[in-house]
């Protein structure tokens, strides 16, 4: 099973607009929407959750009310700057289907000075600047 931080979902022949969340047994991520010909990526290292859950991509197609066709394999979460791709596809509304296609080489790893070894992971985590008098000396 493939090891993945983040899950990207194109719409790529389907004419309509789809939407999609990250979901695992115990979370599942905000809803993103898309129209034909476009993707979005859901990171899962911006969420409280542990790596080593299993997830896939829950995909609603707007105006289909019919069963929605089986789910494509799922990822393992892990922090290593992988991408697992998937893509919608059909050729009508009521036919359609989510594959999974690629995984990604890892992406993101900042540059560090000195000679800091590679096989040690780095990761870029989101955060909020909470405290509002600390300020950036580089730029007074």
């Amino acid at each position: 099973m493939p090891e993945a931080q983040r899950i990207r979902v194109t719409n790529s022949n389907l004419g309509v607009t789809i939407s999609f969340a990250a979901k695992s047994d115990a979370f599942e991520t905000p809803w993103t929407n898309q129209f034909y010909n476009q993707s979005a990526v859901i990171d899962l290292a911006n969420f409280p959750i542990s790596e080593g859950l299993f997830f896939t991509p829950d995909v609603n197609v707007v105006a289909y009310t019919g069963k929605a066709p089986p789910s494509p394999p799922p990822i393992t979460f892990k922090m290593n700057g992988q991408t697992a791709n998937y893509s919608v596809q059909g050729s009508a509304i009521w036919d359609w289907s989510v594959r999974y296609d690629s995984l990604d080489p890892p992406s993101g790893r900042p540059s560090v000075p000195g000679v800091f070894p590679a096989d040690v992971p780095l990761n870029l985590l989101p955060y909020r600047k909470w405290f509002q008098d600390i300020k950036d000396p580089s730029q007074d």
